[in-house]
């Protein structure tokens, strides 16, 4: 859920049997409005940014890019993401759960 707190998260995939659903959190639009056919999914768990983008023949491929030296590029954006930018200030420890709590 797009806004809700770390706790309302954690509490939410806690009670969950196993499904999950995504929304997106932000949309960039460069100049025009154009379609791509893709998603991509930050983990709150590990370094990791999963990348499904559509190819010209209607397939779907999956890049996966894990760790600071990894690099996040958007074509259709014209640029790249670096994966330590992305986690510069985040506290992959939040919300986990432990044992006897």
């Amino acid at each position: 859920m797009a806004g809700g707190s770390p706790r309302h998260n954690f509490l939410s995939a806690a009670a969950s049997d196993g499904a999950r659903y995504m929304y997106s959190d932000a949309v960039v639009v460069c100049g025009g409005v154009r379609i791509e056919a893709g998603t991509i999914i930050v983990s709150h768990r590990e370094r990791r940014i999963d990348h499904y983008h559509r190819l010209s023949d209607g397939q779907w491929h999956l890049a996966t890019h894990v760790g600071d030296d990894a690099l996040l590029v958007l074509p259709a954006l014209g640029g790249s993401l670096p994966l330590v930018d992305v986690y510069r200030e985040v506290d992959l420890g939040e919300g986990r759960r432990t044992l006897g709590k």
